[in-house]
C-alpha cells in the first residue's frame, strides 16, 4: 500500500483503523495535533519549513478532501480487523479458494457482528462529524 499522498491520508486512516469511537471522541483533535507536530520535525530534520511547506490550514483542508478514504479502507480492512484471526484464512488459501468465482467473502458473521457494527457505526457518525464526507 505504499503511494505518494498527502499525509492527511494517513493519518486519517491510521486514526480510523485503529482506534474506536469513544477514543476518537476524547483525543481525535490531540492526535491530529501530535502528528502535525511530528511532521514538522521530521519536515525541519530535512531542511523544511512546516509552516511555509505544509501550514496547519492546508493540513485541516486536505483533512476535508481526503478523510473519506478512512471510510473507503475501513469497508474493506474492518469485517477483516473485528473476526477471530483463527477464521481469517491464509492468503494463499483465501487466493485459491475465490479465484475466479466472482464472489467476495464475507466476514461479517455471527461471532463479530456486533464488534463490526459498532465498529464501523462509530466510523461512519465521525466521518460525517468531522465533514469528511
Amino acid at each position: 500500500m505504499c503511494r505518494y499522498v498527502s499525509p492527511a491520508v494517513d493519518v486519517t486512516q491510521f486514526i480510523i483503523l485503529c482506534t474506536d469511537k469513544s477514543l476518537r471522541d476524547q483525543h481525535y483533535n490531540d492526535f491530529l495535533k501530535i502528528y502535525y507536530k511530528s511532521l514538522s520535525d521530521h519536515l525541519a530534520s530535512l531542511g523544511g519549513n512546516i509552516d511555509t511547506d505544509f501550514p496547519y490550514n492546508v493540513f485541516e483542508a486536505q483533512l476535508k478532501r481526503c478523510g473519506k478514504m478512512g471510510l473507503c479502507i475501513a469497508v474493506f480492512a474492518m469485517p477483516l480487523m473485528t473476526s477471530d484471526p483463527k477464521d481469517i484464512p491464509m492468503m494463499d488459501d483465501f487466493a485459491d479458494s475465490y479465484n475466479n468465482k466472482n464472489e467476495i467473502p464475507n466476514f461479517v458473521n455471527e461471532k463479530n457482528s456486533t464488534k463490526y457494527h459498532e465498529r464501523m457505526g462509530g466510523i461512519i457518525r465521525d466521518i460525517i462529524n468531522y465533514e469528511y464526507l
